[in-house]
């Protein structure tokens, strides 16, 4: 986890037109844009050669923790919370996680080394299963 370094993108794209974002605009008056997270977390994730990668986590639900525990618990708090929830208790022994992994456009024309980042946590229970016979 680390201090995010980006622009805040409610102000750059506030002066674009609508349109080139919701083609339905009925609902457009009540719309908000959420709150940027001033922190980037992440998962270093080690395979079977040794080699280390390191992704960020995008996933709305670390989003929505983060800015209901901040109301609550202010900065700090909230960041140590989505820090127990996601480093301790997603990686809890007797539990598997998946992580669902997809790629930004943006990141594959820049050439970057590594595009892939989380955009999606799933903790679930470890269930011990024997594979069936086949015959």
């Amino acid at each position: 986890m680390r201090k995010s370094n980006r622009i805040d993108w409610r102000r750059s794209r506030r002066n674009l037109p609508n349109a080139i974002f919701f083609e339905e605009n009925y609902w457009r008056p009540d719309f908000k844009l959420a709150e940027p997270i001033p922190y980037d977390f992440k998962y270093e994730i080690t395979d079977a050669d040794g080699k280390t990668f390191t992704h960020k986590i995008i996933d709305w639900e670390l989003g929505a923790l983060f800015l209901n525990q901040k109301k609550a618990k202010g900065v700090e708090g909230a960041k140590q919370d989505v820090m127990t929830k996601y480093g301790v208790d997603f990686l809890a022994p007797g539990t598997d996680i998946y992580l669902f992994m997809g790629t930004m456009y943006k990141f594959q024309k820049m050439n970057v080394a590594n595009p892939w980042t989380i955009i999606g946590v799933a903790p679930f229970p470890r269930v011990a299963a024997r594979q069936p016979d086949l015959f």
